[in-house]
């Protein structure tokens, strides 16, 4: 037997309940995990309140959770990555990873290397993979580029600002209150001030813009620009990147 987490209705943590059950055997191209550290993201928030149109579709008693690490029990059939007792780890559907034991197809699990814990590996996954979409995919953000990032004091605000750092670039975040502005310079955010405010970040871009098109008209540039297309395109686009999972989804 193993424990799980389930809801058997939407709610607030009070539907939260702890129950043994005893895990299948892992089907074709699945592996069953032992989990060591699980992830716990506030997109299970979301889902634990039902704020997600598809999880209504889904049978009960529901086991939430997306993001694990952990070791390699069983394989199923026709997996060849991986072997018993190899440590995984995951971030992604199928939910359910609020679990001792669960079955995982191998294909969405990456080998964990003995540098990194599994504890890490499950903080980490969901926020990294974020960060590297936003800043490396949506766009590829350049050495020298500023970035305005929203919930800077986050799990994924940390994260890029130490990102973008390590690329050259310069991070500018928002967060919801005066405490938070310390964790968020911490992880290498240059300008910070709390969403709202009259001197914030938006202040702080717009004397970057003027100073840049006076630099740049002096020179002989465009005006207000002095870059790439694709550089200004950066500014825009990075300006409302926002991690999903803090978005609350309409009904």
């Amino acid at each position: 037997m193993a424990l799980e987490i389930a809801i058997r209705r939407f709610g607030g943590p009070e539907v939260l309940e702890a129950r043994d059950v005893a895990p299948p055997a892992p089907g074709r191209g699945q592996i069953r995990i032992r989990h060591q550290a699980i992830g716990v993201n506030f997109t299970d928030v979301h889902g634990r309140r039902g704020d997600y149109a598809p999880l209504h579709a889904m049978p009960m008693p529901l086991v939430l959770g997306m993001e694990a690490a952990g070791v390699v029990e069983a394989v199923g059939e026709g997996v060849e990555r991986f072997r018993v007792g190899e440590r995984v780890a995951y971030a992604s559907a199928p939910i359910g990873a609020y679990r001792e034991v669960r079955n995982f197809p191998a294909e969405r699990c990456v080998a964990l290397p003995q540098g990194v814990s599994d504890r890490t590996a499950a903080a980490l996954l969901l926020k990294g993979l974020t960060v590297q979409t936003l800043l490396r995919r949506v766009f590829r953000v350049p050495p020298g580029a500023w970035v305005v990032f929203h919930s800077a004091a986050g799990g994924v605000g940390t994260l890029a600002g130490q990102w973008l750092r390590s690329i050259g670039a310069h991070a500018v975040g928002t967060v919801g209150s005066e405490a938070k502005v310390a964790a968020a310079r911490a992880a290498d955010t240059k300008k910070c001030s709390c969403a709202g405010a009259t001197t914030g970040p938006r202040a702080f871009v717009s004397s970057q813009a003027v100073a840049q098109r006076r630099s740049t008209t002096q020179s002989g540039a465009t005006p207000g620009t002095g870059r790439s297309p694709a550089s200004r395109r950066a500014a825009t686009s990075s300006a409302s990147a926002i991690h999903p999972a803090s978005r609350r989804p309409s009904r």
